[in-house]
């Protein structure tokens, strides 16, 4: 979903886009496919559920462990159980 359009013409114009493009079966939602991804995705939503404070030190620590090691990655080329043999052994992230 695109935000932030300068007029309403240019929002009208996409909707329109997007509504032929559902019409014609073409339209293809954009899905999460990196852990940054899921990050940037998450963090607009978190950002209006908790406190100033609670949201910077979330953030900070996820950028640390998630973002940092596994942000390129492709959701589905990580194996849980490398995530656990990485917690288990006591290795940093």
């Amino acid at each position: 979903m695109k935000r932030g359009f300068k007029t309403l013409k240019e929002a009208e114009l996409a909707l329109a886009r997007l509504k032929l493009d559902i019409a014609n079966g073409t339209y293809k939602k954009k899905r999460a496919e990196t852990y940054q991804e899921v990050y940037d995705l998450w963090v607009v939503q978190y950002e209006n559920t908790v406190e100033e404070s609670t949201f910077v030190k979330t953030t900070g620590i996820l950028k640390i462990i998630f973002c940092l090691h596994w942000g390129s990655t492709k959701l589905k080329s990580l194996l849980w159980t490398y995530v656990k043999s990485i917690s288990m052994s006591g290795r940093e992230i």
